[in-house]
């Protein structure tokens, strides 16, 4: 990490987890004045209700301390949210943007691309191709990132859960190396964590799943494939709709997104609506 955090006030939450004990330190060496939550494991509080799927607490430290800052980390800290000083959430597609930018700014983005998932905000991949930067996309998962990463010669992928994958020094996702680099970049550059994200502003999306008895191959339907077509042209060009089937759950997820957040409502209600009758939810 190039310069130090000085000048910034960090809020970290630790979700009990592996973090607890490393990343405080390791923010305090780069010489941020921290605070830190949810730093005390037991062996069964892991997660409960405190770290990266849980941003409230984080968000709650930021706001009430006045903090530049925060960082949340997940139990086994292999992935790392943040949250700017005005509450909002900066999640793993905005880390993709502002490690990307950076790299291609200095010539060292692989490939001039960069790896992210089926779940990967549109808005992200319009404004990385504004930058000439170009998203491949891979299944869900942290592996099949990585197998992107190698097959499209890249080397910085991740998803929007803060998973992220840095190929130069890393292997895997480190929620502790994720928030080392990041703080490096606001440090070399002096500023926050908001400036960062200038000129990528996600389209609202909306997750929902639908419980079924059986598990028909989308691929297979034309009548599922007609309808998640037919959800598509609604957008008109402006937004995506994916749906897939869990790989651990009798579930069918059903994600839209776009710039119009009241469309994407009713999309996801509607595909929901007709799956069930198809599917027997």
């Amino acid at each position: 990490v190039e310069g130090n955090l000085s000048r910034f006030r960090v809020g970290l939450d630790a979700a009990h987890g592996a973090a607890f004990s490393i990343a405080p330190r390791l923010f305090r060496r780069l010489g941020a004045e921290v605070e830190v939550i949810n730093d005390q494991p037991d062996g069964k509080n892991i997660n409960h209700n405190c770290g990266s799927l849980h941003l409230d607490r984080v968000r709650t430290l930021v706001c009430e301390k006045g903090l530049d800052y925060g960082v949340a980390f997940d139990g086994d800290a292999d992935r790392s949210l943040f949250v700017m000083a005005n509450g909002k959430v900066f999640d793993g597609d905005s880390i993709l943007y502002a490690l990307s930018l950076d790299l291609f700014e200095k010539s060292r983005l692989k490939g001039n691309c960069v790896v992210g998932t089926v779940m990967t905000n549109y808005a992200l991949e319009l404004a990385l191709q504004r930058k000439n930067i170009r998203l491949v996309r891979a299944a869900v998962g942290d592996r099949y990132v990585l197998e992107g990463m190698d097959k499209a010669g890249a080397n910085l992928g991740g998803e929007p859960s803060g998973h992220i994958i840095l190929r130069d020094l890393h292997t895997t996702g480190d929620g502790c190396l994720t928030a080392a680099v990041l703080a490096g970049l606001m440090a070399a550059r002096q500023t926050r964590l908001e400036s960062l994200v200038e000129g990528f502003q996600p389209f609202p999306q909306l997750l929902d799943g639908l419980r079924v008895k059986q598990k028909i191959p989308l691929e297979e339907s034309p009548v599922m494939t007609r309808l998640i077509r037919a959800a598509e042209a609604r957008l008109q060009g402006g937004g995506r709709v994916v749906v897939r089937y869990s790989g651990t759950e009798p579930l069918l997820r059903i994600m839209a997104e776009g710039a119009d957040a009241e469309r994407v409502r009713e999309i996801v209600a509607d595909l929901k609506q007709e799956f069930a009758q198809i599917l027997g939810s």
